[in-house]
């Protein structure tokens, strides 16, 4: 009650500490400062080693991935010329077709679009035959080559269905009737 009176009346005066402020804090000397930065240098230095030897093991893993590239690429070749061999062994008579997107190529002397196409190994000859069994753009369809039922057994066959509904009824084993039933 006394301040609210005082206040009121102006009397209360903040009080003061009319001592001049004075800075304590101490420049560093040049000890302190050489010290701390030949401490900051020698970290530099460590971390200037550190990114040479990370450069180095760096060059090292691009070129060990090089090399496991041009090994990767070399099997790849190498899958795809046996897989294509065993195809172009395997059968006389053949469905082939650039699948589902319709694009227009030739191989061998032979258009190859959207649709499915019959081709035998006798016609085109070897050399044709086994560029069309290589030919990663083309999907195919082993058909008998002895002129039995048409019927392909996929049970046997090695080659994955992709797309079933894509694919002719005597690929995979059943024929489908005019109606789309099996």
């Amino acid at each position: 009650m006394r301040i609210r009176r005082r206040l009121k009346q102006g009397v209360i005066m903040a009080k003061t500490n009319n001592k001049p402020e004075t800075a304590e804090t101490a420049a560093p000397s040049f000890e302190d400062i050489k010290a701390e930065l030949d401490a900051v240098q020698a970290e530099l230095a460590a971390a200037r080693n550190d990114v040479e030897m990370l450069t180095t093991a760096l060059e090292k893993a691009e070129d060990d991935k090089k090399a496991l590239s041009a090994e990767l690429a070399e099997l790849k070749v190498q899958h795809t010329q046996r897989a294509a061999d065993a195809l172009a062994d395997s059968r006389d008579v053949m469905l082939v077709s650039t699948g589902a997107d319709g694009k227009e190529f030739w191989r061998g002397g032979l258009l190859f679009d959207g649709g499915w196409r019959e081709v035998k190994r006798a016609e085109v000859g070897e050399a044709v035959w086994k560029a069309i069994c290589a030919e990663p753009m083309l999907r195919h369809c082993p058909l008998p080559s002895d002129g039995g039922s048409g019927r392909v057994d996929y049970r046997r066959n090695p080659q994955p269905l992709q797309n079933r509904r894509a694919r002719p009824a005597a690929c995979y084993g059943q024929r489908r009737s005019a109606a789309g039933r099996g």
